[in-house]
């Protein structure tokens, strides 16, 4: 007996039915050898533009209206997080003040050591390492005796400062030549770890205030 073989029509394949392709059956496999056969399905229909948009637009509504619920829930339950934190600083001078506005005198604890206010976050990290090459000394950051902080080195770069300990290094995806380590010390310490990463050229990425 004769085997059956299927040849599915698609434009890709260059494959139309037609009286053509029927001779050409015939001719190859015999007469009464080709049978077409309809397939009545009809092909998904795909998603217009605008119902995509509108699908998108409404999930993301969504997800918006739902966020903002967490973030109503959360300060209601733990109130709002101050953009601020406290500070026990020595060596501060009046010019130190003057360059950095945004530092706040609470109480002076010396003659020249103060509780301050600094900003939080973002700002945080900029203004601990003004302050360090000011001179400014820290006692303590939010009543913290230890920071954390992260650096960007080379990847061939061997920790050996006297100050701080390595507690892990990662890689940095973006740069497979760079690597970096998060690093603890002591708050007072800071400000010499501070100027060795500077001697050695390393970028302190981040300060981590409490």
């Amino acid at each position: 007996g004769g085997e059956i073989v299927f040849i599915e029509t698609h434009d890709n394949f260059s494959v139309t039915p037609s009286p053509k392709l029927q001779q050409a059956a015939d001719d190859l496999f015999g007469e009464e050898t080709y049978y077409a056969k309809v397939d009545t399905a009809l092909p998904e229909r795909a998603a217009r533009k605008w119902e995509r948009k509108l699908f998108l637009t409404y999930d993301y509504a969504v997800e918006a209206f739902y966020c903002e619920l967490i973030e109503i829930a959360t300060r209601l339950t733990f109130g709002v997080a101050g953009t601020d934190t406290y500070a026990r600083i020595d060596n501060a001078s009046d010019s130190v003040f003057v360059a950095h506005p945004h530092i706040r005198r609470v109480k002076p604890i010396g003659r020249t050591s103060y509780i301050v206010i600094i900003p939080r976050y973002q700002e945080f990290t900029p203004t601990a390492i003004s302050l360090a090459h000011a001179g400014v000394r820290f006692r303590d950051i939010a009543g913290n005796r230890e920071i954390v902080i992260s650096v960007i080195a080379p990847r061939s770069f061997t920790y050996d400062l006297n100050d701080g300990e390595i507690l892990f290094s990662s890689d940095v995806p973006t740069n497979p030549a760079l690597k970096r380590l998060v690093c603890r010390t002591s708050v007072p310490s800071l400000p010499a770890l501070l100027a060795a990463l500077r001697q050695r050229r390393l970028t302190v990425e981040h300060i981590y205030d409490y």
